[in-house]
């Protein structure tokens, strides 16, 4: 603890909930369904610390976005890949996110989702190049009609960052 504290290790955890930013924007305590406002994924609110959230010692800067593939089947795996830099002067590990959005979706989905994340090292003055696979299957929702988990055709945008608010990069890719 004390090598965080004076700064020879830094922090690298990240938030598993979303902290409101005032006590009236929280639900009441026995509404269990989330597309209420309960998560990240369907809150309006800005957060006060957003899932995902964390501290470092350094800073770190995203860019290079590529997308293996411009669309997906059912199926398929996309690779997400981008540059991490560590601009700062500590060596650090950072908690990258890639979450996505249905901006077409015909049935009711979240702002954004999670679908993807890699803790990584990234010494100081480096950059580290990270990947991560992105599988059709976690992009598909449970059809109640058919009892079966579809592929909705359309566009599917792609955030990349720091946390479900620090959205650094974007792109998108098609389902077919």
């Amino acid at each position: 603890m004390a090598d965080v504290i004076f700064g020879e290790v830094s922090p690298a955890g990240r938030l598993v909930q979303t902290w409101s930013a005032s006590i009236d924007e929280l639900l009441p305590i026995l509404d269990y369904n989330i597309q209420n406002g309960r998560t990240y994924m369907y809150d309006p609110h800005e957060p006060l610390f957003a899932f995902g959230h964390g501290l470092s010692y350094t800073n770190f800067e995203y860019s290079d976005l590529k997308i293996s593939n411009s669309s997906i089947k059912d199926g398929e795996t996309v690779q997400v890949s981008l540059e991490v830099k560590n601009s700062g002067a500590v060596s650090s590990d950072e908690v990258v996110q890639v979450y996505v959005r249905y901006p077409e979706s015909k049935v009711e989905r979240p702002m954004k989702a999670l679908k993807g994340f890699k803790r990584i090292h990234v010494p100081s003055g480096k950059s580290v190049t990270v990947s991560i696979p992105l599988k059709a299957d976690e992009l598909a929702y449970w059809d109640t009609d058919k009892h079966v988990f579809q592929l909705e055709k359309g566009k599917v945008e792609l955030m990349v960052g720091a946390s479900s608010k620090d959205v650094r990069l974007a792109g998108s890719i098609i389902a077919e």
